[in-house]
């Protein structure tokens, strides 16, 4: 689905053009590999070296697992980058030292940032439009490469890559093989037994600019190789959720469901294993149609998907207060000894009489209302009295703030 927010709107229209992102979602998304060139503007609010710069040096922000870096196909250890460094409660957490790091980028190592979705409103708009449209978990990574020096040989992903392109070039080599809809279990799993997926031939090969795009559905084998001195490309990882996640979800919820606790009948036979299985499997086929259960699993999806929320305190002192009903506070309203009484979780209230009308209107409130309909609604009050009022209404778990 389109993005709400028009910020997000315009970020996913110039992320995907030319082809748009009602086109690419129908015909390639999940299908077909996409080179979208573009200009650098594309680029330009998301990452550069100066920007690059700006977040690196917030070292306190990084640790072990945040910043990585690697050479010729294999990671550098911890140790060989990192030094213990107390934190705020006096705690030694590892974290990298800047000329440790840029000493084994001066040798040709990768550097990679993790999780850097929300490091600059650039970042944030593409994860919020991408999320948006999707309804995935996203997250950008950020990969910054000497010439001539491979960080990782040919593989595929267990998501969507969205690969933008943002100083230097960079020569992509795409493979003939597409792995079947690898997850980490998957991987993991061939790891274990040795097994090795082949790429296959070269199929093509694509050169990267600033500005430029390249989408490779999950599963897609590829490579790439720093052509000019130094290059950086943000990858969005879109990492849709897969029937495996509802089994776990539905195994989760099962632990607490009567009938899946009951001991399965004794006997090993195919006969006895048929009998036992038949009636869990009718259950789990029930829970996964019950519309409760798909409620919470998709408030499960959702938290792992959160919506574009970003500060904007200029805004936020200029906007004025807003709330909105709470119909699900759990307060009653009750008149006792000729007072009103607001009775929840909170104990019990007597109100004000100057406060009383103002509760008894909000109680029944279907709408989302300001500091100005508040006051326009009850002239009586001061522009104070009407603050005091919506924190009341917060209090009293009859509004929320909007």
């Amino acid at each position: 689905m389109p993005p709400a927010d028009p910020r997000l709107v315009r970020r996913l229209e110039g992320l995907l053009a030319p082809a748009g992102a009602e086109r690419f979602f129908a015909d390639t998304f999940g299908r077909h590999i996409a080179h979208l060139p573009g200009q650098p503007e594309r680029a330009a609010d998301v990452m550069g070296l100066a920007e690059l710069n700006r977040l690196l040096n917030q070292t306190t922000v990084w640790t072990q697992r945040t910043l990585q870096l690697v050479l010729d196909g294999k990671g550098i250890l911890a140790d060989e980058y990192c030094r213990p460094t107390p934190d705020t409660a006096g705690t030694d957490a590892l974290r990298p030292v800047p000329s440790l790091v840029t000493g084994w980028i001066r040798r040709g190592a990768t550097l990679v940032l993790n999780n850097i979705s929300e490091m600059n409103d650039g970042l944030a708009e593409i994860a919020g439009a991408l999320r948006a449209a999707t309804g995935a978990a996203v997250q950008a990574n950020l990969y910054f490469s000497r010439r001539g020096r491979q960080a990782f040989n040919p593989h595929f992903d267990t998501h969507e890559v969205f690969a933008l392109h943002c100083h230097g070039e960079k020569r992509w080599r795409i493979f003939e093989n597409r792995a079947d809809a690898p997850t980490q279990r998957t991987v993991a799993a061939a790891q274990a037994t040795g097994r090795k997926d082949a790429p296959g031939a070269v199929r093509e090969e694509v050169v990267l600019r600033p500005g430029d795009l390249l989408y490779l559905p999950r599963g897609q084998f590829h490579d790439a190789l720093a052509s000019s001195e130094a290059t950086i490309h943000v990858t969005f990882a879109v990492s849709l959720p897969t029937g495996a996640d509802l089994l776990r979800f539905l195994a989760d919820e099962g632990v607490l469901d009567g009938a899946l606790r009951q001991d399965l009948a004794p006997g090993r036979t195919r006969k006895r294993m048929t009998e036992a299985a038949d009636p869990v499997a009718a259950r789990l086929a029930e829970m996964a149609r019950d519309p409760g259960f798909l409620s919470a699993f998709a408030r499960h999806l959702g938290a792992q998907s959160p919506p574009f929320d970003r500060y904007d305190l200029e805004s936020a002192l200029a906007a004025p207060l807003r709330w909105r009903p709470r119909p699900d506070g759990g307060t009653r309203l009750v008149v006792e000894a000729g007072a009103l009484v607001a009775v929840g979780t909170f104990g019990r209230v007597a109100l004000p009489a100057g406060l009383a009308p103002v509760v008894q209107w909000a109680a029944t409130a279907t709408e989302p209302f300001d500091q100005a309909a508040l006051a326009a609604r009850f002239p009586q009050l001061s522009a104070a009295q009407v603050l005091q009022v919506g924190e009341s209404l917060v209090n009293l778990r009859l509004a929320e703030m909007a």
